[in-house]
């Protein structure tokens, strides 16, 4: 089972040993995307560019990553504070570097922010009134890059 958990959060991270092309990588974020909008609920637009972005990775090789940008008008039905949580736990449980902030355009609108070892970042922002998920998937190497 810790097996199978491990290569499951290897895959929706997209680290290196389950994802060795741009192609997995980019699919495996668009996985983390789709199941944390899942976790969370409501309707989803998916507004993400379909243009690839210049990146240097870890090792400072220029590459490119993936943005994303998704948004859902109203709240989640669990409520902000509760998917603020279950996005937080999902990310930290993928492996992400996770940190959970207020606001500063309203009290009432929470964040969580993830970041991994490739570059990759993500976050989550819910408020009475909408959600957004926004980020960049991992920095591959690439000769377009």
């Amino acid at each position: 089972m810790v097996v199978a958990l491990a290569c499951a959060a290897a895959s929706l991270t997209g680290c290196a040993v389950a994802a060795a092309t741009a192609d997995e990588v980019h699919r495996d974020f668009a996985r983390v995307l789709v199941t944390t909008q899942e976790l969370v609920g409501g309707d989803w637009d998916v507004r993400d560019d379909p243009d690839s972005r210049a990146c240097a990775n870890s090792h400072g090789v220029a590459g490119l990553q993936v943005p994303a940008l998704r948004v859902a008008a109203g709240a989640s039905p669990t409520g902000s504070a509760d998917a603020a949580r279950a996005v937080a736990e999902l990310w930290t449980a993928l492996g992400y570097e996770v940190t959970q902030t207020p606001t500063l355009a309203s009290p009432d609108v929470v964040e969580v922010q993830a970041r991994g070892d490739e570059g990759e970042y993500l976050i989550f922002r819910a408020s009475d009134q909408a959600m957004t998920i926004q980020g960049e998937s991992a920095c591959v190497a690439s000769a377009e890059g």
